[in-house]
């Protein structure tokens, strides 16, 4: 016998602008649309020309995938609007035609599973919740030790973009040490 116990934990991006995007307006605006009715191929749209409802309806969902594409311009962004698709567009038909959001989904869930063995005490609900916690919180540990070195190699990789600078700094970090000429003389 056993049990799965998920954490879900909030992105905390309501409040946010990146690239120009206001986050919680974005989110409020997705709130407000029907999503099963807009991805719904299978409807025909047998609606007046001139029903303004139904343009209006149509721009909103425009709208809102523009300022999507937007977001993920930058790698932030990207995992916000992933994590926004998630939220609003999970268990919708046509999911496939939305691109993987799988690994967003495990960047916000950390789950678990816990066995219970005939005879034994199993592990409470609270001993669990505090295991994921830990678990959680060695996962934002491990993403700050590798966040640095991510953007050293965006730094670098800018840096040798031609004409940025002279290129001396970008030398002696490839040489190795600094002033390492000196130190062999």
């Amino acid at each position: 016998m056993y049990y799965d116990a998920i954490l879900k934990v909030s992105s905390e991006a309501n409040e946010q602008v990146i690239n120009g995007i206001d986050i919680g307006e974005i989110k409020t605006a997705m709130a407000k649309i029907d999503w099963k009715i807009a991805f719904d191929l299978t409807i025909g749209k047998n609606s007046s020309v001139n029903e303004k409802s139904d343009w209006r309806k149509e721009e909103d969902v425009e709208l809102v995938i523009e300022k999507l594409e937007m977001l993920e311009k930058s790698e932030n962004g990207k995992s916000i609007a992933t994590s926004l698709k998630l939220e609003f567009w999970a268990g919708l038909p046509y999911q496939d035609l939305f691109g993987n959001i799988a690994p967003v989904k495990n960047k916000y869930e950390i789950s678990q599973r816990f066995y219970c063995a005939a005879g034994q005490p199993g592990i409470s609900v609270d001993e669990a919740y505090r295991f994921l916690q830990n678990r959680l919180l060695e996962k934002q540990i491990s993403l700050r030790k590798k966040q640095p070195e991510s953007q050293e190699a965006d730094d670098d990789a800018a840096n040798s973009q031609p004409g940025f600078g002279s290129g001396l700094l970008q030398k002696k970090r490839i040489g190795g040490k600094r002033n390492s000429k000196k130190q062999h003389q």
